[in-house]
């Protein structure tokens, strides 16, 4: 929304040096240099004294960066307070989330809706999400989205399954009920949903050998898969877990499945979201 150059201008001023703002903007030396170089000649200023030891600021430079500052936070404000008016719904995409619903959604909606525009957006990191992902749809877990300021919005549901190693004896049991995980190391999401599950395993299966993890992941899996533990996965997130057999389990245990949406989404996110009821 504004000049890239205030960026790399305040990157310089806080880390004191061309190389460590280059490897915080992710980009090279030579461009944040050029970006300084542009800048300075805009504001026909010197910001900056070069030294072998890093750079400073002049005082036209300490007065600049006070400003620069103030333009940053306004631009953000700004973004921020437009983000409720804007066309397109941004999605939030990563290994946790699911598309079982949403492309059928969609299209369903866009017919009736036909300015509306969609967009994604990767997800990197689930414990500190963009402000400007939205919507997200997923199996409802609830701690790592409700305390970011989402919502969830239930739609369907997706039976509880067990992953097993490909490897195990256990992949060739077929009626499989609690009674076939005792003495089983069993992974298990710790949340308060999974409680009665956990329980009734433990009364069914008093051998097996629990281990909780806090948010169902990449590392989770892999760990599973090198110590031949068996996990307990909602089926809409079963295709993460490709190196285990899937079995269906003798217990009548459901996830939810739906939409986490932030409580100040833009208008467009509102309507598709009411449009669901």
């Amino acid at each position: 929304m504004y000049n890239h150059e205030i960026d790399t201008f305040i990157a310089v001023a806080k880390l004191g040096s061309f190389s460590e703002a280059a490897k915080k903007l992710y980009i090279s030396k030579a461009a944040v240099a050029q970006q300084i170089n542009l800048l300075e000649k805009k504001l026909d200023s010197t910001l900056l004294v070069r030294t072998s030891h890093g750079v400073s600021l002049t005082q036209a430079g300490e007065i600049f960066l006070q400003e620069a500052l103030k333009i940053r936070d306004t631009c953000r404000h700004a973004e921020k307070v437009m983000q409720k008016y804007r066309s397109s719904l941004v999605v939030g995409t990563g290994y946790l989330t699911t598309t079982n619903h949403l492309t059928e959604d969609w299209h369903h909606f866009h017919d009736q809706n036909l300015h509306s525009q969609i967009r994604f957006e990767q997800i990197s990191d689930y414990e500190h999400l963009p402000d400007s992902i939205e919507l997200i749809e997923g199996t409802f877990y609830p701690a790592s989205f409700l305390k970011q300021g989402f919502k969830f919005k239930e739609i369907a549901t997706s039976p509880v399954v067990i992953a097993i190693p490909s490897n195990s004896n256990l992949a060739k049991v077929e009626d499989f009920s609690f009674t076939a995980l005792n003495q089983q190391n069993v992974l298990v999401i710790e949340n308060k949903d999974n409680s009665e599950l956990i329980d009734e395993l433990q009364a069914k299966a008093p051998q097996v050998k629990l281990h909780q993890m806090k948010i169902f992941n990449e590392a989770a899996i892999q760990t599973a898969l090198i110590k031949q533990y068996c996990i307990v996965v909602p089926l809409s997130l079963a295709k993460l877990c490709d190196s285990f057999v899937i079995k269906q389990v003798n217990w009548s245990y459901q996830a939810q499945v739906g939409y986490y949406y932030r409580t100040n989404c833009s208008d467009i996110c509102r309507q598709f979201l009411n449009f669901l009821n």
